[in-house]
């Protein structure tokens, strides 16, 4: 449920963003003469602009900070990779990824560890084949790699669900199967960072947007004055000359 409620707000943000840009382009292209209309064309245009921004910020910025503080639901992919020699004899290690109600989870992301020297290690596919490590499911919730002889496990996560580890296991001249199941995450988490988020994008969004407005309007009355100063000085010039 809180999975969904987070998916939701975040494309309804952007969906209200979108009606709003055109809502207020329309009103500016509608507008001719009515400097109100206009104005209140930019204005729409400026704060569906900012809507868009938040949404697509508030989404970056909650994979990067869920990830960083490995938040339970949300998953940790290391980044410390075991040195691997030339390109070896390979067996294929591969599984599905399903909810607790036997749901598909495409998009799950499935990350192997290697065993080296005692402590373990992201296995660095890049090394063998090219492989990608962590590994993104398919449409079906399967995934796989073609690893060397060693001993290994594996880790699945997804954005709204427990990451689920598995018991290591031995690759040693035959297939291994490694199927894990993810549980969904307490709401409370996913409410939490989402508004928190949220109200943090939002503020920095909104102070930004205020400040360059009032910027604007300095400038625009700074050059107001400099018009009226010129103006006067113009005037009083065309006072003192004896010619007119």
């Amino acid at each position: 449920m809180g999975i969904f409620v987070v998916n939701m707000g975040i494309i309804t943000g952007a969906v209200a963003g979108l009606i709003m840009l055109l809502y207020g382009g329309m009103l500016i292209i509608m507008a001719g003469d009515d400097t109100a209309k206009a104005e209140n064309g930019r204005k729409a245009v400026m704060w569906s602009v900012l809507g868009l921004i938040v949404a697509a910020s508030l989404f970056t910025v909650m994979q990067f900070v869920t990830t960083l503080l490995n938040v339970p639901g949300f998953g940790y992919v290391g980044t410390a990779y075991a040195a691997q020699e030339d390109a070896v004899q390979t067996y294929q290690v591969f599984g599905t990824i399903r909810g607790v109600g036997d749901d598909i989870l495409p998009g799950a992301k499935v990350v192997l560890y290697q065993q080296v020297d005692g402590q373990w290690f992201v296995w660095d596919g890049q090394s063998q084949g090219n492989q990608r490590n962590p590994y993104e499911v398919d449409v079906f919730g399967h995934y796989q790699f073609f690893a060397p002889e060693g001993t290994y496990y594996t880790v699945a996560s997804k954005f709204g669900y427990h990451s689920a580890q598995s018991d290591s296991f031995v690759v040693n001249g035959a297939p291994i199967k490694q199927n894990l199941t993810l549980e969904t995450a307490s709401s409370i988490w996913v409410y939490i960072l989402y508004f928190g988020i949220m109200l943090f994008v939002g503020s920095v969004s909104y102070f930004t947007i205020v400040g360059v407005v009032r910027w604007r309007k300095r400038v625009e009355l700074k050059r107001y004055a400099q018009g009226k100063l010129r103006e006067n000085t113009s005037r009083t010039k065309s006072t003192q000359d004896p010619l007119q």
